[in-house]
């Protein structure tokens, strides 16, 4: 009975950890920073981080909520920038 009790909640959260989930988009960050007037290296700069983490969160190759959050389009960061 526990055997059979343990697979079923393995599997539970086997499927819960492996399903797909809603994954946010960030393909207007380039064009927000290209319209402001904004490089590369000045966002990495203010936002600490090397310039090619910010190439790769503007072409989609890396995924990073918090940075993305940090340079969207009406964020402090970029506003400021």
């Amino acid at each position: 009975m526990y055997r059979a009790l343990k697979r079923a909640v393995a599997w539970e959260v086997f499927t819960a950890l492996s399903g797909r989930c809603e994954v946010p988009q960030y393909g207007d960050l380039r064009p927000a920073r290209r319209a402001k007037n904004i490089t590369l290296t000045t966002s990495a700069a203010h936002l600490r981080v090397w310039p090619a983490r910010i190439g790769e969160l503007d072409r989609g190759q890396l995924r990073n909520d918090d940075l993305a959050t940090a340079t969207e389009p009406g964020s402090a960061p970029l506003d400021n920038a």
